[in-house]
């Protein structure tokens, strides 16, 4: 057993999530929030469109 083994011993049983995955994560989820939004307004555009030609 070596030095850093004695000082660290769990160093091999870390567990846990590196900044490199939580970016990723996070960039997947914006990419998927940004797509909801332009769905949600679209929807919205489509639905006031559409209300205004039920009208006239």
């Amino acid at each position: 057993m070596s030095i850093p083994d004695q000082v660290y011993p769990n160093n091999a049983k870390q567990v846990g999530f590196t900044l490199l995955e939580v970016l990723v994560a996070l960039a997947v989820l914006a990419i998927a929030l940004g797509a909801l939004l332009e769905a949600a307004g679209s929807s919205a555009a489509n639905l006031a469109y559409q209300r205004d030609r039920t009208l006239a």
